[in-house]
């Protein structure tokens, strides 16, 4: 099978009906800081699904530290604008790599009036401290 037709498959059969969830892995999760984040963390529902409302919603933590994937942090340049999923834009602003090649500390600045159409990197994240 072709995997265009298993993707549009997919697309069409499970998306609409499938809750989004978001989760990072702790294998070389990197804790970053948002340097305009928050100064106290916060809730907020958002829905699990943008276009199926009826599957109901989860609870969103917004802060001023933040946990991404090693796998996306690694892709990432200086300035170069991305998109948090439940939040908005942000611009990475600082990144520090290891000899290795992992990335050890990033920090991003909030954009909330950026076009997540227009950025090349869609990342999960999650909040480093609970309310």
């Amino acid at each position: 099978m072709d995997w265009t037709i298993l993707w549009a498959t997919k697309k069409k059969a499970i998306d609409p009906l499938a809750p989004h969830h978001t989760a990072v892995s702790t294998l070389h999760a990197i804790t970053a800081a948002i340097s305009n984040g928050p100064d106290n963390p916060y809730t907020a529902p958002k829905p699990l699904h943008p276009k199926n409302p009826s599957l109901g919603t989860k609870s969103v933590v917004y802060s001023n530290t933040i946990l991404f994937n090693q796998s996306d942090t690694s892709t990432f340049a200086q300035g170069e604008e991305i998109t948090l999923m439940n939040w908005g834009n942000a611009i990475v602003r600082s990144l520090t790599t290891a000899p290795v090649g992992l990335v050890t500390a990033i920090t991003v600045d909030l954009n909330l009036s950026g076009d997540a159409k227009t950025t090349s990197s869609m990342t999960f994240s999650h909040p480093t401290r609970p309310p």
